[in-house]
């Protein structure tokens, strides 16, 4: 094959990939969005006319999902190039550095056992995402369904993964056929097909018999919508919440249990030890309070805890003040119980509100990696998931804050380990405008 070709059929790849997203495109077009890469990869492991195999390989991998994370993520670049970049250089290397890895054991046990390792490469790949300290799990191929719940409900079985597993499987049995000369395609053809049909009709009979459980309440979701990049930072707090309750008071009926803020939806930094008496939260308690005494308030904030001393690794010297603080990027419940439960994210954004690896980096260079850790330096987490229990007990909410969403693992932890039975994903999305991003999003979450 042409260098030329090599280029096409990879930067399709790519294209195809994007094309699949959910609000870009469609779905079904994953199934084969692999197929010209790996026409391209063929060559690399088997050795046909090729200089530097491996090296070739990591270099079309790349450029092929180089453009597949650039077209779907540009709107990261909305909030500033830099992050665009570190994800499309970073998001394509680690999955060009996984293909060199598969087409090298390829070509040491050869083309057709090679064949079924991809399967399990990619899948500890995407493992690796949701796991390691330098997170990305937008772009796990499962998604690309997100916005197809009819062919997807076998999700609950097998989680995202096993959508990533299906992608796989049927981009390479589509490979395999269209390797076959074309007299024979359609009768081999049922290989393919029904790898795709058999998942499809599985989940649409699963569709037709799902049945509502539980209790039905009435919840309502408002976003102030006030523009984050300034006005968030210039308006007076008790002016933005005062639109958030003027929002609010037209949606509350009598029959209303939950008002349900965006993430961070109050920006400053309260004090965690004197959370009840925060006049901010006094000011919303009495508008709960208003709209029934049965009303609970889940909404997002931004916390400190103070120490004497260096207490933990995120904390940091309020310099000249006389002591250390963590930052938290919190949800908090509202009702009628006298203490406040607070929640801290724990899935953090690189750079928006952590320096990875703090652990290694921060013997090497002190301090200075708390203070890069993003706009307001490295948040502080928890380890365990907890929920807002109601005040008549009935309800356990999992506060899910913002892309915590796209870790289902960890979202189900609310389930196994805290008995979660409703989920309340708050988020701020105006960082990216009106795009594809926050409808991603939206899409994720209820996957």
């Amino acid at each position: 094959m042409k260098r030329s070709g090599r280029y096409s059929l990879a930067v399709l790849s790519g294209i195809l990939l994007s094309l699949s997203w959910p609000q870009a495109g469609f779905g079904p077009l994953v199934l084969s969005a692999l197929v010209p890469l790996l026409f391209v990869l063929r060559d690399f492991w088997r050795n046909v006319d090729v200089h530097r195999p491996l090296g070739n390989t990591f270099f079309y991998s790349w450029l092929a999902m180089a453009v597949f994370n650039g077209l779907t993520g540009w709107w990261i670049s909305l909030a500033h190039w830099s992050g665009l970049v570190a994800v499309v250089f970073i998001a394509a290397s680690v999955e060009a550095l996984l293909l060199t890895l598969w087409v090298w054991v390829t070509r040491q046990i050869g083309e057709r056992r090679g064949m079924w390792a991809l399967p399990v490469f990619w899948l500890m790949h995407e493992w690796v995402l949701d796991s390691w300290d330098m997170e990305w799990p937008w772009l796990k191929l499962g998604y690309a369904f997100a916005d197809m719940p009819l062919w997807i409900q076998w999700y609950s079985w097998t989680g995202v993964y096993g959508g990533a597993l299906w992608v796989i499987m049927v981009n390479l049995l589509l490979f395999k056929w269209l390797q076959h000369p074309r007299a024979q395609w359609l009768k081999r053809s049922w290989q393919p097909a029904w790898m795709i049909i058999l998942p499809v009709v599985a989940s649409a009979i699963m569709y037709g018999k799902w049945k509502e459980k539980g209790e039905a309440i009435e919840v309502v979701v408002v976003q102030p919508n006030i523009e984050p990049y300034e006005e968030k930072f210039s308006m007076p707090v008790t002016d933005q919440l005062r639109i958030f309750m003027e929002e609010s008071r037209k949606l509350v009926t009598d029959s209303t249990y939950y008002i349900v803020a965006p993430e961070t939806m109050i920006p400053q930094g309260l004090d965690e030890d004197r959370i009840t008496d925060e006049p901010l939260l006094r000011m919303l308690q009495s508008f709960r309070k208003s709209e029934g005494e049965e009303v609970h308030m889940v909404l997002g904030m931004n916390t400190i805890r103070r120490y004497r001393e260096k207490a933990t690794s995120t904390a940091r010297e309020a310099r000249g003040r006389g002591f250390y603080y963590d930052v938290f990027n919190t949800a908090a419940q509202l009702s009628n119980a006298d203490s406040i439960p607070l929640y801290h994210k724990s899935k953090l954004v690189v750079g928006a509100e952590k320096m990875p690896f703090i652990s290694v980096l921060q013997p090497l260079l002190g301090e200075v990696v708390i203070d890069f850790g993003g706009i307001s330096g490295t948040n502080r987490t928890q380890s365990d998931r907890e929920v807002f229990v109601s005040d008549d007990g009935r309800f356990r909410a999992a506060p899910i804050i913002c892309w915590e969403a796209e870790f289902a693992n960890f979202v189900a932890d609310y389930v196994r380990d805290a008995d979660a039975n409703i989920f309340f994903a708050i988020t701020n999305d105006g960082w990216w405008g009106d795009n594809e991003g926050h409808r991603q999003h939206l899409h994720y979450a209820r996957v």
